[in-house]
């Protein structure tokens, strides 16, 4: 992926995990909100009594994944070398943190003056690489098919919820491949993007057709020979 792309996808999406490096050299993670500045930086307010501060005092450099408000979605990484600027110089640039953000503060002095109690600072990370690059998937599996497992995800521990999967991939299957289908519930190929997420719109109505298998499975199954089996499966 190219910095500019991942950029971009920061301006419109600010939800992100933070890594830095311990002094053992572990990850230290915390949630946090980015957005870019004019000089094409990614910028995050923080405090500078926060842990992840004093990891940067000490090695800085970081990590970032940014993904949207809906789970699962498009979702970009970065990384690069990391400057802190703390007051006074980063209140300008905590001013346009917040605007870029949130919009207007109702009262900026009010809220200079919390960022002056609350000892803010401005991380400020030039980016040097973006991603991902690669996907886990095997070339051969349709954008269709990873748009089912992104629907329902993964379990515990990074294991894979199989049962779920086959059913989603069989309702995808059975109302994606017929175009009349598509267009009368307005999950068109546009409900699927590049990277096999779906949107708002495709994800309830894939919920609601896997939702309606279960006690009408599609005939698609049944031709398979796999009916029942894959519709336990599916229930689960």
């Amino acid at each position: 992926m190219q910095i500019t792309e991942a950029l971009a996808h920061l301006r419109e999406h600010h939800r992100a995990v933070l890594a830095t490096l311990r002094e053992d050299g572990a990850p230290q993670m915390s949630p946090i909100a980015a957005t870019i500045d004019d000089d094409g930086a990614v910028v995050v307010s923080t405090r500078e009594t926060a842990m992840k501060v004093r990891n940067l005092r000490r090695s800085p450099r970081a990590w970032l994944c940014a993904f949207p408000d809906e789970w699962y979605g498009r979702w970009i990484q970065v990384e690069g070398d990391v400057e802190i600027v703390a007051l006074p110089e980063a209140m300008e640039g905590l001013v346009a943190y917040y605007r870029t953000i949130a919009g207007e503060h109702p009262d900026w002095d009010e809220y200079r003056a919390a960022m002056v109690a609350e000892q803010r600072v401005l991380l400020r990370i030039t980016p040097t690489r973006a991603g991902p690059d690669h996907s886990g998937w095997p070339s051969s599996a349709s954008p269709r098919a990873r748009s089912a497992s992104w629907v329902w995800g993964a379990g515990g521990g990074g294991r894979p919820r199989p049962r779920r999967c086959i059913g989603a991939a069989l309702a995808l299957r059975d109302v994606l491949l017929d175009d009349d289908r598509a267009e009368e519930s307005g999950l068109a190929a546009q409900g699927v993007d590049g990277h096999g997420a779906l949107d708002p719109a495709a994800h309830r109505f894939v919920a609601d057709t896997v939702s309606s298998w279960r006690s009408d499975p599609p005939a698609s199954a049944a031709r398979t020979g796999r009916r029942s089996s894959l519709h336990r499966q599916a229930a689960v």
